[in-house]
């Protein structure tokens, strides 16, 4: 960036909820992370195909 530019916020409006599907290979690290984001959405969460531990 040159010192001529100057930085500036991003920002962005408010948009209404979203809802979709997605698949992703199993990995525990996104197994945590479905659960995570679905005990903080606001709603219904349904998470299918976690990968099971030991």
């Amino acid at each position: 960036m040159s010192s001529s530019q100057t930085k500036r916020p991003l920002s962005s409006a408010k948009t209404g909820p979203i809802s979709g599907d997605i698949r992703v290979p199993g990995d525990k690290s996104i197994s945590h992370r479905s659960l995570m984001f679905g005990g903080l959405a606001i709603g219904t969460t349904k998470v299918t195909g976690l990968l099971e531990g030991e």
